[in-house]
């Protein structure tokens, strides 16, 4: 059990060292696997039934995309609201 734990640990960390925030789109999930053989797979799913939809019946996995940026996407002017003064 253990030796399987570390063996996902260091493909994780191998895949990820592999990847670079240019190789991945801007959506939020990515399919890894089957025809999918990228360090970081097909980042083009907004949505995660998206990419499980797509995945179904392949050897293909669903993950979040480690490079997307949530708060990329918020309006000029929307950030954080100012501390209210008493």
């Amino acid at each position: 059990m253990r030796r399987s734990l570390w063996g996902l640990i260091a493909g994780g960390v191998i895949a990820a060292a592999g990847a670079s925030p240019a190789a991945a789109d801007g959506s939020p999930f990515c399919i890894r696997g089957g025809n999918y053989d990228d360090a970081i797979g097909d980042c083009s799913f907004s949505s995660l039934q998206q990419c499980m939809s797509t995945a179904s019946g392949q050897a293909s996995t669903c993950n979040a995309n480690p490079y997307y940026n949530a708060n990329a996407e918020m309006p000029p002017g929307r950030g954080r609201l100012p501390r209210r003064k008493n």
